[in-house]
């Protein structure tokens, strides 16, 4: 998606997925600035990773004191890269930016200013562009502020002021998403794509209560799971967090109103972003990472305290390091012994089963020849090709009713309809998991299809791990 705004295309009119525009225009952005490069994607998450944790070590460090930043900062860090697919360049690692950026913005400064409610409207609008479901924190701190302003017995004038300021940070962001298909007479498009097909999305999901358990469900077997990663820093980092609310409730009076205005505003980050990931109607664990900068944050709160107190300060550091240790080495060891190993044998480090696919089919494909991949899409953009219809530039769209009047522009389509739309043209190669993708097999009618034409025009020319390449009978 973001590849086709480089080859002149504005999302949705050429290839189409469930996102906000300004998701595929950050990869765009990256693809223009290193060029077609796995590794330029990569270094792109590790920089929005870094600034996302300077913007937590900042206001820890700004707000409480200096242990409390590098807690706050190392714990994003590794927080962010330790949940499934962190570190991956997501859209949830992506968005963590412009939220840590407003938090900042909010709390770092004693005077907020008019410009300042600008630009963190700039910034939360930003965010929802890139996750529709930040919408629901930017409503939310809107209202907040409003009361905050109020309470801070703010002049009427001034609070007209600050909100409207806030609301055209919003306003002129969304705008300049809208303008560009206005121009090109696609407004619709623009309209359907991102407000109506995500609410049909929704809807048709799990509610938020099935959503809560789903998420509650993700953290209970991630930390059942003793030889992970995840383990260890999951556990001091979600319980310190909880242990934090608790902690400033009880010493409230005790804290200055820079550190009472900025644990306020954390908090309503944090609770905000949370209700987003549950209205959302999902549950993948990667969803987690939206917030957990702000988990990190309110842990930090929690031991930076303990470690200004002398008597316990040893035992808390040295928690602190033997489970930062104990995480990286057993994040890493494994990795970089298959780097190593790679390295010594003189063999290519970007390697696995996509570019496996991709070095096949390029050595075996005929000019112009279509590509099905119904796994491992990346392979399309490896080798220069690009999906075979609006619905499958995501595969597993094919078979979500609720977006087809959106990327198939019908609403009587069915996912039978869809598939057989792709295979009546016949592609060179389908490339498919073993045993059939799992979105197709809850599809009777287009699972037979599947079978029935794989059969009759196909033969299983390659296997890469778990993935088969299946070569058209000519």
């Amino acid at each position: 998606m973001g590849q086709t705004i480089l080859n002149g295309h504005l999302p949705y009119t050429k290839l189409w997925d469930n996102k906000p525009p300004i998701a595929f225009a950050s990869h765009a952005f990256w693809i223009m600035f290193f060029g077609k490069s796995i590794v330029g994607i990569r270094f792109a998450g590790t920089a929005h990773v870094t600034v996302t944790s300077f913007c937590s070590y900042l206001i820890g460090e700004k707000v409480w004191n200096r242990w409390t930043g590098v807690i706050a900062g190392v714990f994003s860090v590794i927080l962010i890269s330790i949940l499934p697919d962190g570190q991956a360049t997501m859209t949830e690692v992506i968005v963590s930016t412009p939220l840590m950026l407003a938090l900042c913005i909010l709390t770092s400064n004693q005077n907020i200013t008019r410009s300042h409610f600008f630009i963190v409207g700039s910034l939360l609008a930003i965010a929802a562009m890139i996750r529709l479901n930040l919408a629901y924190v930017s409503l939310i701190l809107g209202c907040f502020i409003f009361a905050f302003l109020l309470k801070e017995k703010t002049p009427l004038r001034d609070i007209i002021i600050n909100i409207i300021a806030y609301t055209l940070g919003h306003i002129l962001i969304i705008l300049a998403t809208i303008i560009p298909y206005f121009l090109r007479g696609e407004g619709t498009e623009w309209w359907r794509s991102v407000v109506l097909a995500p609410l049909s999305y929704t809807s048709a999901r799990a509610s938020a209560l099935q959503t809560l358990k789903g998420q509650i469900g993700n953290l209970a077997v991630i930390h059942n799971i003793y030889d992970s990663p995840y383990f260890l820093i999951g556990m001091l980092t979600w319980t310190t967090a909880s242990l934090g609310i608790t902690y400033a409730l009880i010493n409230w009076r005790k804290f200055r109103a820079p550190q009472r205005r900025a644990y306020i505003f954390t908090l309503v980050f944090y609770f905000s972003t949370a209700l987003s990931i549950i209205k959302g109607g999902a549950a993948p664990e990667h969803y987690l990472i939206q917030i957990a900068s702000f988990s990190s944050l309110l842990s930090a709160i929690f031991l930076g305290d303990l470690i200004d107190k002398k008597k316990i300060r040893i035992v808390i550091l040295a928690v602190i390091v033997i489970t930062i240790l104990t995480t990286c080495n057993s994040l890493t060891s494994e990795r970089y012994k298959i780097l190593s190993g790679k390295i010594l044998k003189n063999q290519q480090l970007l390697s696995g089963p996509s570019f496996e696919v991709a070095d096949y089919i390029k050595q075996n494909r005929q000019p112009d020849e279509l590509v099905y991949m119904m796994d491992n899409h990346i392979v399309y953009w490896l080798i220069d090709a690009e999906p075979l219809s609006k619905c499958s530039t995501h595969p597993s769209n094919i078979t979500k009713s609720e977006l087809f009047p959106y990327c198939a522009n019908r609403s009587d389509a069915t996912p039978e309809s869809e598939l057989r739309k792709i295979l009546l043209q016949k592609p060179g190669f389908i490339v498919m998991v073993e045993s059939y993708p799992w979105y197709v097999k809850k599809q009777d009618s287009a699972l037979l299809l599947l079978k029935e034409t794989l059969e009759r025009d196909y033969r299983l020319a390659k296997n890469i791990e778990n993935l088969q390449i299946y070569r058209i009978v000519r």
